[in-house]
């Protein structure tokens, strides 16, 4: 019997926010194979996928960045 994955048992060197997407992709193919699909998941999907499969809460799902308009602004240009 395989033992229980957690954030902790991952030891992964940064948080999941500061991994890039193919870091992430990796970490699900060789550590998590019960999530699939991630290969056409982009960044924030995968790490919503992650949090669910380790039952973490995402606290910080419903906060935007107060400056989100002022990025998206800047993209545009």
């Amino acid at each position: 019997m395989s033992e229980e994955i957690t954030l902790e048992s991952l030891e992964l060197k940064k948080p999941l926010d500061k991994m890039t997407a193919k870091e992430l992709r990796e970490l699900c193919m060789t550590k998590m194979p019960l999530i699939q699909g991630v290969s056409g998941m982009d960044k924030e999907t995968i790490i919503s996928n992650i949090k669910e499969f380790l039952g973490i809460e995402d606290d910080d799902a419903n906060k935007v960045s107060p400056y989100k308009q002022q990025i998206l602004t800047i993209k545009k240009e």
